[in-house]
């Protein structure tokens, strides 16, 4: 019964994935390095949306993904002003936290990325990047972003498998 949840909960992620998932060559390597402070309070649609988010990974008592609302972001995605600077945003970001469903996730990853993913890698992948993208489609402005990943080894960086914000998949969707 276990394995049929762990199974059932890496295909669902798998296929959120799949909606903002891209080739290696998409947003630098899908990784993100991003500089933020915490003064600014997220705002209450980001707040449901980040629990939407959760919701949706994180059932039958199993946590998947842990969701965080990041304020004051500077990054590729921040809006410029008039005089050319960055103007800060806000990130929901997802993390895969589960041990069998991030092995799972990263061995499709690598897959896709040497162009030797099977359809179910793909799906999985896809449909995860679904569920982001559509979530994505709620956020209040144009210049906040919904990420999902897992923290690299060197800690300032993240390994993204969807990225969106509410106009576009900057992460494309595997098809």
């Amino acid at each position: 019964m276990k394995k049929f949840l762990v199974m059932g909960a890496t295909v669902l992620l798998g296929l959120a994935l799949a909606g903002c998932s891209s080739s290696s060559n998409d947003a630098g390597s899908n990784q993100s390095s991003t500089s933020e402070s915490t003064t600014t309070a997220p705002t209450a649609k980001n707040k449901t949306i980040a629990k939407e988010i959760a919701a949706k990974f994180n059932t039958n008592g199993e946590t998947m993904v842990k969701v965080s609302v990041k304020t004051d972001v500077v990054d590729e995605q921040s809006k410029t002003n008039k005089n050319g600077d960055a103007q800060p945003h806000q990130i929901i970001d997802v993390r895969l936290v589960d041990p069998e469903g991030l092995k799972n996730m990263k061995a499709a990853k690598d897959a896709l990325d040497s162009n030797s993913a099977t359809d179910d890698q793909k799906m999985a992948i896809a449909g995860t990047q679904t569920i982001i993208a559509d979530e994505a489609k709620k956020l209040e402005n144009d210049y906040d972003t919904i990420q999902l990943g897992w923290q690299l080894e060197d800690a300032d960086h993240i390994q993204l498998v969807a990225l969106s914000t509410r106009k576009e998949n900057i992460i494309s969707i595997v098809e």
